[in-house]
């Protein structure tokens, strides 16, 4: 749902909000206050995400109180538009043709009147300091902090755009779960950015978690975890993010929470994949520790990650989720229902109402490392996984690779 173009897309006291000025002459600084806050990317979560801020930013005192929310500006039909295009018929007298204003609505028109986001948020009531803007330069230009929410997939065209009107000192905090496979070794959509960017890679955080986001905008109770490498950029950040239903942990580490987003895609995608088959409770159960346990492995392969990382909702908690209730085991599901005759692709256009796979996408680079790596039977999970998205095996084959995974055992048998 996004695109490169010229339209790319209270908590705690004051001594929460009053976070100290860089001092590091040879970094850019931190401007000092009222702070902007905008977010890049108008799907499902990046408007969620926008809820968020929009609330607590009205409470806190150093912090302007409209959230800029930018988006591509796409036509949307919703039900007054309809009514409108019965108006426009009849009033056409037979001829067909109408005028073209009474063919729907754009979407930065209806947020910033409805304050609901219909296209990919419907339903769910906005604050009505959120002002949807679809040029980049309004959006962006004198913000603070940018939150990036578009897909994985987009995510380098977007920074293309966004470095242009950058400010100094700005703090970009991703939403995107990803990786790339560089140089032999995975590389996180945060180390992406950095680059894309041209910054420091203080100034890239990340906020990850087991969230669904329709769950979220609704205010059911929901943990993430927000990462930085600078403990008073999380005294700074947390407050606008938390909510009571929406609780907030604070690691200064980024790489563990978002490469942990991105690989729990694939298991997730594995365990759809198990469930179109009937799978039960107890083999689900299996595939996760599997799934978790390799997933620690190839990041502890590459990164330092601290212990309570992995507990926090960035990583055990999102394995959770995602396999539970998320678009990856999903779609997965169809597709081994399916017995495998519909493609990924097609099955994202038909259920996924605009939103991407990522599961799929993450397959592959983890792939590719595997291979250079030849690391492929030390992690024969995440293999399999590809191997069948890859349509160079069946769906059933998960569970031949599941009865041979190597089992913890202290007996000396």
């Amino acid at each position: 749902f996004f695109a490169s173009s010229v339209f790319l897309q209270q908590r705690g006291g004051a001594q929460l909000e009053e976070a100290a000025i860089l001092t590091d002459a040879s970094k850019p600084e931190r401007s000092k206050g009222p702070w902007k806050a905008a977010v890049v990317g108008a799907g499902s979560w990046g408007t969620t995400v926008a809820k968020m801020i929009a609330m607590n930013v009205k409470t806190l005192r150093t912090w302007n109180t409209d959230v800029k929310l930018q988006l591509i500006d796409e036509m949307v039909i919703t039900d007054d538009d309809l009514y409108k295009l019965r108006d426009a018929v009849i009033k056409s007298n037979g001829s067909g043709v109408i005028a073209t204003d009474s063919v729907g609505s754009r979407l930065s028109e209806i947020i910033n009147s409805k304050h609901v986001n219909a296209r990919y948020l419907p339903r769910v009531p906005l604050p009505s300091n959120i002002v949807a803007e679809p040029d980049m330069q309004a959006a962006i230009g004198d913000a603070d902090v940018i939150v990036l929410g578009v897909p994985d997939q987009f995510v380098k065209s977007s920074c293309s755009v966004i470095k242009h009107f950058l400010k100094p000192g700005a703090r970009v905090i991703v939403l995107s779960k990803g990786m790339e496979f560089e140089n032999d070794a995975l590389v996180p959509v945060s180390e992406v950015v950095t680059r894309a960017l041209g910054i420091d890679d203080d100034q890239v955080c990340v906020l990850m978690g087991a969230n669904i986001a329709i769950e979220v905008a609704v205010e059911k109770f929901s943990e993430s975890t927000l990462g930085c490498r600078k403990a008073e950029d999380l005294t700074w950040l947390k407050p606008i993010f938390e909510q009571p239903f929406f609780r907030i942990g604070a690691v200064t580490n980024v790489e563990g929470p978002q490469l942990c987003g991105a690989l729990k895609n694939v298991v997730a995608i594995g365990k759809g994949l198990i469930a179109g088959q009937g799978a039960s409770a107890n083999t689900i159960s299996a595939l996760m520790r599997i799934g978790m346990k390799e997933m620690r492995g190839i990041i502890s392969e590459f990164y330092d990650v601290p212990e309570r990382v992995w507990w926090e909702s960035c990583c055990f908690a999102d394995v959770i989720t995602t396999c539970l209730a998320g678009r990856n085991q999903n779609v997965a599901e169809q597709f081994a229902r399916r017995g495998g005759q519909t493609s990924f692709e097609m099955l994202e256009a038909e259920l996924l109402n605009g939103q991407r796979l990522q599961g799929t996408v993450t397959a592959v680079p983890v792939h590719n490392l595997l291979v250079q790596r030849r690391w492929t039977k030390k992690y024969p999970f995440f293999e399999a996984v590809y191997q069948v998205v890859a349509l160079k095996a069946s769906p059933r084959s998960i569970f031949g690779v599941m009865e041979k995974v190597p089992q913890s055992d202290d007996s000396g048998l």
